[in-house]
């Protein structure tokens, strides 16, 4: 199930055709979904005042050390490229509100994520996390948690539950399994 999480009235989300035509400092949101990309197009980091990229159903295994410069990035989208571990990079997108991470191969996320004190929505649903830092509880904005389609058992549900009990938390079913 998508959803579109963008009305028709806010600004137009660029093709990185379009993009690659326009004044790189004019793009704030840009799409390069679905493009079958193993690693990303050195001319990106020249879009600097990106607030929305959509990196998502690509074949991306990790983000380019540039991707730290995108420091007005609000929104950042990377479901679906099946990437080993969570990027390290993110950590350092302070303005970073939604990060769409689910349908990846991350067994956790770094201590890191504690510094991004705006964000409001993360989503990691199926991948394979074993564990959450503890930083999470830092981020006084969070309001939305998703961990669906993973075998975290009750126990670990109920931790977080209580350690986060102002934030939408969604679990898949809990396993009888002692790990996680």
């Amino acid at each position: 199930m998508t959803f579109n999480l963008f009305s028709q009235e806010e600004e137009k989300t660029f093709t990185w055709e379009e993009a690659q035509q326009t004044d790189p400092l004019l793009v704030t949101r840009l799409s390069l979904r679905k493009m079958k990309l193993t690693e990303l197009p050195e001319e990106l980091k020249k879009y600097k005042n990106l607030q929305l990229l959509d990196l998502s159903k690509n074949r991306l295994k990790e983000l380019p050390l540039y991707f730290i410069e995108f420091d007005s990035l609000r929104i950042l989208k990377i479901e679906q490229n099946k990437m080993p571990q969570f990027p390290i990079a993110v950590c350092q997108l302070i303005r970073l509100e939604e990060l769409w991470a689910y349908d990846n191969y991350f067994t956790g996320m770094p201590n890191c994520i504690g510094h991004l004190k705006h964000l409001r929505i993360i989503d990691l649903s199926d991948n394979l996390i074993e564990s959450l830092p503890e930083e999470l509880t830092q981020l006084p904005k969070l309001e939305k948690l998703l961990l669906n389609g993973m075998t975290l058992n009750k126990y670990f549900q109920k931790s977080w539950s209580e350690k986060l009990p102002k934030v939408k938390i969604e679990f898949g079913q809990p396993c009888d399994c002692m790990s996680h």
